[in-house]
């Protein structure tokens, strides 16, 4: 299995101070490929 880099950049937080973030699955953000392809009712929330 070849090894693939995940990362999490911390923007910000809400309004209830959960952690708001971007997604890294090798070089892709991987919200902007659910976005992209129409599947964003599938984004996770980490509390």
């Amino acid at each position: 299995m070849p090894d693939i880099e995940v990362g999490i950049r911390r923007m910000t937080t809400d309004r209830y101070e959960l952690t708001v973030a971007e997604l890294f699955v090798g070089d892709s953000n991987f919200e902007q490929q659910l976005t992209n392809s129409g599947e964003t009712e599938d984004l996770l929330e980490i509390n």
